[in-house]
């Protein structure tokens, strides 16, 4: 899905992967086909970076793990997947804020296009601990703050969504 906010592009360049957790995207993409030029995954677990490494290492694609919070330079496609939904005991306005300052700062690294998905509001029951997006409120807000080429998916049978921006 947050390939096809993007518009599936089939040449991807530089991606970076922010939250990448053991990093299972990019064994998810090169089996797709996508041709990828480097791939930078970002997280601030050590534990999970270094499930990572033999993960992104199998896939033959050049790549770089970094433990911090931003990326160090600018790539060409930011992906953001689950990274937000847990916000734990964070009060919700606080997370919320984080969360869009968040995509701003990475949308100033992506050269093409932002993806990232978010469990929906659209839902009959909510964990105090997770973190709901309301995808009418994003939208607006991606459009006035980001950019006018968005595209929101709220198709799928999830309760999750998930919105792209494109340069």
């Amino acid at each position: 899905r947050l390939l096809s906010v993007l518009g599936r592009p089939s040449h991807l360049g530089t991606v970076l992967d922010y939250g990448c957790g053991y990093g299972s995207l990019l064994p998810y993409l090169t089996s797709q086909s996508f041709d990828i030029d480097e791939y930078v995954g970002v997280d601030i677990s050590s534990s999970q970076l270094e499930e990572a490494k033999s993960t992104v290492a199998e896939a033959g694609v050049p790549s770089r793990l970094l433990e911090t919070s931003l990326p160090d330079e600018a790539c060409d496609y930011v992906f953001v997947s689950g990274t937000f939904n847990l916000r734990a005991d964070t009060d919700e306005h606080e997370w919320t804020e984080f969360v869009w300052q968040t995509i701003r700062s990475l949308w100033a690294y992506a050269r093409k296009g932002v993806a990232v998905n978010f469990l929906t509001t659209h839902v009959d029951w909510k964990s105090p601990i997770l973190f709901y997006a309301d995808p009418e409120v994003l939208l607006g807000w991606a459009l006035r703050e980001l950019s006018p080429r968005v595209v929101v998916d709220h198709s799928y049978p999830l309760f999750e969504w998930s919105l792209g921006v494109r340069r």
